[in-house]
């Protein structure tokens, strides 16, 4: 008799956390704190396209080392840390000249 409470409260237990992680993942949508657009640079060091997941931005630099290509972003998590060029529009999104804009994004 204990061995069949000890497993109803061990499935009680494991339904609790599934519960709680789809609580999480329903959450988990993004909002707009979830990104931000800086359009405080606007000269690149060289001329050339970034490889994707390429460094296109340097922390603390006032360059962009590249060019992403059509449809990347430059993204970091944070303004103060080395950009990667992305397709995912979340993030710290560091606007190139000539490359996508704030309102290419889609956020409905």
């Amino acid at each position: 008799m204990q061995s069949g409470r000890s497993a109803m409260s061990l499935v009680l237990a494991l339904l609790s956390v599934v519960a709680a992680a789809a609580v999480v993942a329903v959450k988990a949508t993004p909002s707009s704190k979830d990104f931000r657009f800086d359009t405080s640079i606007e000269e690149f060091s060289n001329t050339r396209t970034c490889w994707t997941g390429e460094v296109c931005k340097t922390e603390f630099q006032s360059t962009f080392r590249c060019m992403c290509p059509r449809w990347y972003w430059c993204k970091s998590p944070g303004k103060y840390y080395h950009a990667y060029c992305s397709i995912s529009a979340f993030g710290y999104i560091w606007i190139q000249p000539n490359g996508l804009q704030p309102e290419d994004a889609r956020l409905d």
